[in-house]
């Protein structure tokens, strides 16, 4: 292949040859672009005015938690209309009708019944009842104002956390540290509250190295890591050319919460960007098990710093380069 491109090289005129290789890189975006599409139609929910209770599981998982959220976001204004909800409703009582949801969906079903119910107490007796669920209406536990000192503290713990490529070895993770960083990335905000995330977590040196081998900007330092995780998202849950993008960023926002999961325990990270065609993608779910629904959003390696290491110096734009005041 080198040397037919090497060839074709001497042999078309040098301004050819640019020409033409711009043309196959334009076409090339607009061929991933395609395979991105075609994904997201084959495994994406259907939109609102469609929805039937057709396609899987986690496309009715989808509809219902879009719509009991939306009940929920709207009996948390300070001034609910009323009525309101009677398409939501629909709905959701088309979806609970399907017959697997009670069995395979239980914890959505529950969700979305008492999410009915609050809504019911609200248009027929224009209160918000017992039933409402205990994500509305929910007091704060926490607040919001910190002290200089804490403050201060919050700050340095943000700033300090860096991208790491000079893990110890022989230091094994505790996985009990990702299991506690995963669940507090999951407090992440996430579309209707889907939380549409998942993390694969490989600890063992064979998995490791062929898990990472995939990833091409770990050169120099991939053989020392003790452990990879992969973050994806389910592409079921997202619906709708308007949510085309919806799962990169939900997926992005989470891997935030994580990296910062694990800085607080103390576990070193390197996150390790997924830019990489669709052909790509479908080598790294067969090699880790990952299933053909998932979207891969990046990998983020994990382990403990050596005593001595270095840092990247990765210098940080001036705010005003980054906030502009409307």
């Amino acid at each position: 292949m080198a040397n037919t491109k090497q060839l074709f090289k001497r042999v078309v005129p040098k301004g050819l040859y640019r020409s033409l290789k711009i043309r196959y890189r334009q076409y090339s975006v607009l061929l991933e672009a395609n395979l991105d599409a075609l994904r997201h139609i084959k495994y994406g929910a259907e939109e609102d005015d469609l929805f039937s209770g057709a396609g899987s599981m986690r496309n009715v998982e989808c509809q219902l938690t879009k719509d009991y959220h939306r009940i929920e976001k709207g009996l948390a204004l300070r001034n609910p209309k009323r009525p309101f909800g009677e398409a939501v409703k629909q709905r959701i009582t088309s979806g609970l009708d399907v017959p697997a949801v009670a069995s395979q969906l239980p914890l959505v079903a529950v969700h979305a019944q008492t999410a009915l119910s609050a809504l019911a107490d609200w248009n027929d007796s224009e209160e918000i009842g017992a039933h409402v669920s205990p994500t509305v209406d929910a007091p704060l536990v926490w607040d919001p104002i910190l002290s200089a000192e804490s403050q201060a503290l919050l700050e340095h713990f943000f700033s300090s956390r860096r991208s790491v490529r000079a893990f110890d070895s022989a230091r094994e993770v505790n996985v009990e540290d990702i299991r506690k960083s995963v669940a507090t990335a999951i407090s992440t905000p996430s579309v209707c509250n889907r939380q549409a995330w998942r993390v694969h977590l490989f600890t063992q040196s064979d998995d490791v190295s062929r898990v990472i081998a995939h990833q091409n900007g770990n050169a120099g330092f991939g053989d020392t890591v003790p452990a990879v995780a992969v973050i994806t998202v389910d592409t079921r849950l997202f619906a709708g050319a308007n949510e085309r993008h919806q799962r990169w960023i939900d997926g992005g926002l989470f891997a935030m919460s994580f990296a910062y999961g694990l800085h607080s325990r103390g576990l070193a990270a390197c996150m390790l960007n997924w830019s990489m065609k669709n052909d790509a993608s479908e080598r790294l779910r067969a090699s880790a098990g990952i299933a053909a629904y998932e979207d891969i959003v990046m990998l983020v390696a994990i382990g403990y710093t050596e005593k001595s290491f270095r840092i990247a110096r990765s210098p940080r734009r001036p705010i005003d380069t980054v906030l502009e005041v409307h």
